[in-house]
């Protein structure tokens, strides 16, 4: 993780250093105080999360404390009485249907290329692809869209990463990622 963290950081500088507009856009994440850009609106705020995970955990958390506070009170309890009375009583567990068989032989990998946004689920979480585009649009000084981001992720998919490594290395990794 501190490798990550590092390349994210020297990613950033570089950034900044080739953009310096966007240094007003420069945060720090109120829960893990970690460095990130944000939308020009948002730069002077200091309690933003970051898109990392801190700002969905922090979203649940305080969804949690709001849900015990309703469900707690005279209204909250009156109203969970009222759900739990609606509920079907039959007197038996109800029957779980069998599972299905799995399959002898795991389905064909989709291809590798990631030009139909629509062909195959993101590998990476919805937040973070809303922050690659703003952070994208904040660089070029243009309007992104999600297109362009699949385009150009399709692209950084398909390189090869042997660069600096001995092959043997390259089809160590390989193997972990797709064992036999």
């Amino acid at each position: 993780m501190a490798d990550l963290v590092k390349e994210y950081y020297f990613v950033l500088r570089r950034a900044l250093r080739s953009h310096p507009r966007l240094r007003r856009c420069l945060t720090r994440c109120r829960h893990c105080r970690i460095f990130f850009l944000t939308h020009p609106r948002n730069a002077r705020r200091k309690d933003l999360g970051c898109p990392f995970g801190c700002r969905e955990t922090h979203r649940k958390r305080k969804s949690t404390q709001r849900s015990v506070a309703y469900y707690g009170g005279e209204k909250g309890k009156e109203r969970r009485r009222i759900q739990n009375g609606n509920r079907q009583f039959t007197g038996m567990p109800p029957v779980p249907e069998p599972l299905p068989e799995p399959p002898l032989e795991a389905p064909p990998e989709p291809p590798s290329g990631m030009g139909d946004a629509n062909a195959r689920p993101a590998p990476w979480p919805t937040p973070m692809l809303r922050y690659l585009r703003m952070v994208i649009s904040l660089i070029e000084g243009r309007p992104v869209s999600r297109k362009e981001i699949w385009e150009m992720l399709g692209r950084k998919l398909r390189q090869h990463r042997m660069a600096g490594r001995r092959p043997l290395d390259h089809i160590i990794e390989q193997l972990h990622e797709h064992p036999p």
